[in-house]
Formats: structure tokens, C-alpha cells, sequence
């Protein structure tokens, strides 16, 4: 077998609206790289060409209809029944020679098993997040989740805590590897936390696990003791418009501002010019949590000190002290001490900063992500 075979990514997402991390995978691993997208069962390749047999003529069919060939192409696909579905895409991983398949999410892996059984594929499955922790995702894919764990090669975690987890849902811990995301230590590094303003950053979607209005109550109670402090939300989501309003109802709505979703240049930039990074995470209503953000990574490897709780794999990612200062979750009062804190004595900052920059370097660049989930991968490609 070669030393470097063909891999398979499979996510619900298509490359560019991938997340991040998922799209470092497709890009980064040290092999060539198919891609298949389109639901959790994939109807599309990377070049958006159906899995189904007709491909060809999906994409005729397409010019004719002025629609793209994806969406004719994920049309025609939900028209056949499952288990077509599923020999059609056991068949194209045979076809283009794939050796190892990596489902990015739980469902993904779930779909994806019968396909790679099929083909005598070794399936890589890896968690990130809702698929191991939300109760409504358990509901519908959980029990399933015995089956692929059984006959998943084997089944990637981003934290320690959601390596229980799953362990707990029924995965042989002798098949479960804690391999956080990495993070991009030439893009995200700079800051000179000692110098700047004190201007706190938060990156991360406006959801519940992310408690952006625990956030913002605890920078209002900050900025009442040092009036100069700003806060920069970046990001989209549900919670963005009540955020605003939350933001007004404190007063603090001028020295708070929601640039809204940037590329990651942007959020590297203004990683730079801050003080301090903040993320009040928490264990969301429908059970939801964070595994490891990579927006706490990207912090650390900007040179910033981490204002955060103690919640899922930033326990993991922040020492406490060291690196950052952590609260309990829903302890707005101490996050807001520590704001101050840092606010006002810079020095500590900049100490925080550069030993949450060194850390990163050492355990958490994305090389050594890559690399470790790579091993892991062409051990099953070659078993």
C-alpha cells in the first residue's frame, strides 16, 4: 500500500463554507484529498459532480435549467432511496481509489458507515461539539452512534471531557484520540498585549454555549471602573440583535461594537490590538458545550492573555494564572474583576500573553494537529 493514499473528507458543508478547522483538514493533510459534500450522507464531490450514476448529464442537465450542478445534482440525489444512495456513494469512493475516510461530525460518521463498510474503507470519524453534547442531536443519531463506533477505525475528540463523553455513548477508549484543532501560528500572533489600549476582543458565533450577554454584563461592570475599556464582539448569530440591545439597555453601547462576521485576517488583526481576549462559555440549555474553540488558540497564539471560564477544553487550552484567568461559569462579577485587572496593570497582560504564546507554539500549532490526526489516519489506511 502507498505510504501517502488517498484520503476522503467527508462534511455536510462544501470546502468554502466549511468551518475552519474542518477546512485545514482538506487542505493540510499531508496526502491527496477528495472531498465529498452535501448533507450527511454527501450527494456531491469536490467538484460538485453527483455521486449518483449521471453525473454527467446532472451537469447538461443543470445548464439547460440555468441552476447550478449542485443543486440539481443534490436534487437528484435525495430522489433515490437510501440504500442506493449509499452503494452510489460506497462506488465513487472505490472509483477514485479512496483508502481512508475522515467524517467530520457524528452524523456524518453515522451516514458514513455503510458506504465505507461497502467499499472496505477505514472510517476516521471526529466530534466537535453538538454532535457529542446536544440533546436533540443524541435524540436522533445517538443510538446509532454503538454501530459506528463499532466499526469506526477510529473516533477523534477535541477535548478530554468530550473524550469521556463519548466514551460514555459507547466508544472503546482504546479507539478514542484527543486531538485538538490547531491553530495557524503565522496568521495569529503579534499582539503586544503590554502596549495596547485596554481593548478586550470576543470572537464566536452569538449562540447560547457562547454567552455573549454574560460577556457583555461582565465588561459593563468593568468599564464602570475603568471608563476607557472597549469591547469588540466579532461574529454572527441568533443572539447578535438581543446583544445590541443588551449592549444599550447597560449603556455601554459606545464602547462596544459588533463588526459582525470577518475573514480571519480580520479577526488576527484585531487580535493584535487588544489587551485581553474574553469568551463567557457556557453549558448551553439544550446541552450544548464547547469541545476546545479555536478561538481561544487563536488568542493564545496572538500573545493575548485568556479571560474565560472554566468550561469544556478551555481548561485544557488556558492555565489558569498562567496563561489566562478563568471563572466559573455564570460567575459575571469575576470576569469582570478580572477585566479590570487587566485593564489596569498591562505588565500582567503582557506576562499572561507571552506564556499563552509560547504554550501554543508548543502543544496546539496546526502542524502538530495535522500531523497527530494524519498518524492516526494512515494507521487505519494501512491496518
Amino acid at each position: 500500500m502507498s505510504a501517502a493514499p488517498i484520503a476522503c473528507v467527508v462534511s455536510p458543508n462544501r470546502v468554502d463554507q466549511m468551518e475552519t478547522f474542518v477546512r485545514a483538514h482538506v487542505e493540510r493533510l499531508p496526502t491527496r484529498v477528495r472531498v465529498f459534500h452535501g448533507g450527511w450522507l454527501p450527494e456531491l464531490d469536490d467538484q460538485d459532480r453527483a455521486l449518483m450514476p449521471g453525473s454527467g448529464l446532472a451537469s447538461a442537465a443543470a445548464r439547460v435549467l440555468g441552476i447550478s450542478p449542485a443543486q440539481l445534482g443534490g436534487r437528484l440525489a435525495r430522489a433515490f432511496p437510501g440504500a442506493v444512495r449509499e452503494r452510489a456513494v460506497a462506488d465513487r469512493l472505490r472509483a477514485f481509489g479512496v483508502r481512508v475516510c475522515l467524517a467530520e461530525y457524528g452524523p456524518t460518521g453515522v451516514a458514513m458507515r455503510g458506504p465505507c463498510g461497502a467499499a472496505g474503507v477505514p472510517l476516521i470519524v471526529q466530534f466537535h461539539g453538538f454532535d457529542a453534547f446536544v440533546r436533540s442531536t443524541l435524540d436522533t443519531f445517538g443510538r446509532d452512534y454503538p454501530q459506528l463506533f463499532a466499526a469506526a477505525a477510529a473516533v477523534v475528540a477535541v477535548s478530554n471531557e468530550m473524550a469521556e463523553a463519548l466514551v460514555a455513548l459507547g466508544a472503546p477508549r482504546e479507539r478514542v484520540h484527543v486531538i485538538p484543532c490547531g491553530v495557524d501560528l503565522e496568521r495569529f500572533r503579534g499582539a503586544d498585549p503590554g502596549q495596547a489600549p485596554p481593548v478586550f476582543v470576543a470572537t464566536g458565533r452569538f449562540v447560547a454555549k457562547k454567552a455573549p450577554h454574560a460577556t457583555l454584563r461582565a465588561f459593563a461592570r468593568a468599564a464602570a471602573t475603568v471608563p476607557e475599556a472597549r469591547l469588540v464582539m466579532i461574529g454572527d448569530g441568533e443572539l447578535r440583535p438581543s446583544a445590541h440591545a443588551l449592549a444599550a439597555e447597560l449603556g455601554v453601547a459606545d464602547r462596544v461594537s459588533f463588526p459582525g462576521s470577518v475573514p480571519p485576517e480580520a479577526v488576527a488583526e484585531a487580535m493584535r490590538a487588544a489587551r485581553a481576549f474574553v469568551q463567557h462559555s457556557v453549558v448551553a440549555p439544550n446541552g450544548d458545550r464547547e469541545g476546545t474553540p479555536v478561538s481561544v488558540l487563536e488568542a493564545a497564539a496572538s500573545g493575548l492573555p485568556v479571560v474565560a471560564t472554566r468550561h469544556g477544553g478551555i481548561r485544557e487550552a488556558v492555565v489558569e494564572g498562567e496563561t489566562g484567568l478563568l471563572v466559573d461559569e455564570g460567575d459575571v462579577e469575576g470576569m469582570a474583576g478580572h477585566l479590570v485587572t487587566l485593564a489596569r496593570d498591562p505588565a500582567r497582560a503582557a506576562a499572561l500573553g507571552a506564556a499563552g504564546r509560547r504554550r501554543a507554539g508548543e502543544l496546539h500549532s496546526l502542524e502538530r494537529s495535522i500531523a497527530r490526526l494524519w498518524q492516526v489516519m494512515a494507521q487505519a489506511a494501512r491496518a
